[in-house]
């Protein structure tokens, strides 16, 4: 097909035809008896007749899948499990690998506690409801003696849970206070050497610096800029991009004075602020060794020097953060826990109340407008039942949350398909959105092809192919066309059009990547005039054909063309009827 389409290929076959026209021409003009004589018929003239035509166009193309997903964490971090390999199949929602997620494992498990402790709340309100509707049953009854020692009873009960829930509250925050105390301490302590791994990881880029970056040139300055911003975040220093190691020796502002400061007075406060300038003078170092241009002579000794000092950066960060994560999980985890707390002594300490005012109304007797407070204390009741079912809702939406937080560090197939590529590993520190695999549908696939400008009007979707691949020769496979890209692609100056096509069963032989030889049925015409291709003669864009005439030279006659058929034959749409017979060129040069 490529062949027959070539510029060079038309115009010889142009130039042929047009040989054997002046020809047939010439020798028509010069002795009538090349056609055969006046009563006989030349042998180069064929009966237009009426047969079957197919049209196909014909094209090659590779199989590829159906579906070719590349999945990624949506979020980034240290990979702790893989369990999926190149080549494994794997069904919809399994896992394939996992992030370490302590911390978002913990927030879960808290969320899920905390919709406990409200399910647990919502039954205490529950309970006081009935206790409000009981007691407006009574009011509505009348006191009786035994009632009335019965409510004294519950008074003192009362009294005793709202002790309890007091002491129960100071408990927690007092524990509250000291799992707080310990997260800070535990931050404080390891900002030090933090500090100490960034100073270390200063001097050792200031050494770099001068041995290779003390010119006038663009990567001098941006080293020194850069090592301006750390020295400034980690020390204090003002426009120290270009000082020694014993000029930096001597500055301790910066992150190391918030941090000293903080260990002389351990404030909420100053411990948080600590943190802050520590992880900024951290991030100000990473860049600034990251300023260093590794290419510009710098040894393979202090190349790894750098490489092993950024490492250290980075783990100091992490463990920074870390930090700074475990006392954001114990201030949510304290505040839940203290809330609870007061939420129950709230609770015991209403109970209190309602237990002596039904006691002071069975002792006083019950008077309509007592009545109708009782009445009031159902409807708050209710209302505060409510108002704990909306917390519930809202406890349940976090806990929705923090799972989903939690599917980020996860990675799970989302059809049944084969593992194509891995691109992690154990251990290793990955961002959000980097492809971790690569994974095809199982069973299902396509053939992308390319069609010339010329044939493709003559594809569209639904249209039936027969497909052979080079793997298993001449067996045929079933497919369709399934889509027709509207916008061209051009390849060495040729316009093209994609076509996909989509095999009619799964076959498990089928690999990607297989080249495809794939003939579309374009159209097809039953009991249609024909002669054979050969025979028609485009002119001014017109196509004629050489009508044999009896007793005279042939007539040339203007035709209408339709489908070319894979026999060779074309079909005529108007300009002769069946029996006609029209020369054909091809005989003339046989």
């Amino acid at each position: 097909m490529k062949f027959i389409k070539n510029p060079i290929f038309i115009i010889a076959i142009s130039a042929l035809v047009g040989l054997s026209i002046g020809a047939y021409a010439l020798m028509s003009s010069s002795n009538s008896n090349l056609l055969g004589g006046v009563n006989s018929e030349p042998s180069d003239a064929v009966a237009v007749q009426k047969m079957t035509l197919t049209e196909e166009v014909r094209t090659t193309g590779k199989a590829k899948a159906t579906k070719d997903i590349s999945l990624a964490f949506e979020r980034g971090g240290k990979v702790a499990e893989v369990d999926a390999q190149v080549g494994q199949q794997v069904q919809t929602g399994e896992m394939l690998a996992v992030l370490e997620n302590a911390d978002s494992v913990a927030q879960l498990r808290q969320a899920q506690a905390g919709v406990s402790s409200v399910q647990a709340q919502i039954q205490q309100y529950e309970a006081a409801v009935k206790t409000q509707q009981a007691k407006l049953d009574e009011l509505r009854a009348g006191t009786r003696p035994e009632e009335i020692q019965s409510t004294e009873t519950a008074v003192n009960n009362a009294e005793n849970s709202w002790e309890g829930a007091k002491a129960s509250l100071k408990t927690t925050q007092n524990k509250a206070a000291a799992d707080l105390g310990g997260a800070y301490a535990g931050a404080l302590n390891i900002l030090p050497q933090a500090l100490t791994s960034a100073k270390n990881a200063l001097y050792a880029l200031t050494d770099v610096q001068f041995a290779h970056f003390n010119g006038s040139d663009q990567n001098t300055y941006g080293l020194a800029n850069a090592k301006a911003d750390a020295v400034s975040a980690l020390l204090g220093g003002i426009d120290g991009g270009r000082w020694t190691v014993n000029s930096l020796a001597s500055l301790s502002g910066g992150a190391f004075a918030k941090v000293s400061e903080a260990q002389a007075n351990p404030t909420e406060e100053k411990t948080d602020a600590a943190i802050e300038t520590t992880l900024d003078a951290l991030a100000k170092i990473k860049t600034a060794l990251e300023a260093v241009p590794l290419d510009s002579g710098v040894t393979t000794t202090e190349r790894n020097g750098l490489e092993a000092e950024k490492a250290d950066i980075n783990n100091q960060i992490m463990a920074v953060n870390g930090k700074k994560q475990t006392i954001q999980i114990q201030k949510a985890t304290n505040d839940n826990a203290v809330a609870t707390a007061e939420s129950n002594e709230i609770t015991a300490k209403n109970a209190l109340a309602a237990a002596r005012d039904a006691l002071s109304l069975k002792q006083a007797g019950y008077a309509p407008d007592q009545i109708r407070g009782q009445e009031d204390q159902v409807d708050q009741s209710k209302a505060n039942l409510a108002s704990q079912k909306a917390i519930l809702d809202q406890t349940y939406a976090n806990v929705q949350n923090y799972q989903a937080q939690l599917e980020k560090t996860r990675v799970r197939a989302p059809i049944n398909g084969i593992i194509t590529q891995r691109n992690i590993e154990v251990g290793e520190i990955v961002s959000s959105n980097t492809p971790a695999f690569s994974i095809i549908s199982a069973g299902q696939f396509e053939i992308e092809a390319y069609v010339s400008e010329a044939d493709v009007a003559k594809v569209k979707e639904g249209d039936v192919a027969k497909v052979t691949l080079d793997a298993y020769g001449d067996e045929i496979f079933d497919a369709m066309v399934i889509a027709v890209d509207p916008a061209e692609t051009v390849s060495n100056g040729v316009s093209t059009y994609k076509i996909t096509l989509q095999f009619d069963k799964e076959d498990e032989r089928i690999k990607p990547g297989m080249t495809a030889n794939v003939s579309i049925e374009t159209a097809k015409r039953e009991n249609a005039l024909a002669v054979p291709e050969r025979a028609v003669i485009t002119k001014n864009s017109n196509n004629f054909v050489l009508v044999e005439k009896a007793n005279a030279s042939p007539e040339e006659r203007q035709v209408q063309t339709g489908i070319r058929g894979l026999n060779g034959y074309m079909e005529i749409l108007s300009g002769l009827q069946e029996g006609d017979r029209v020369i054909d060129f091809g005989t003339i040069n046989e």
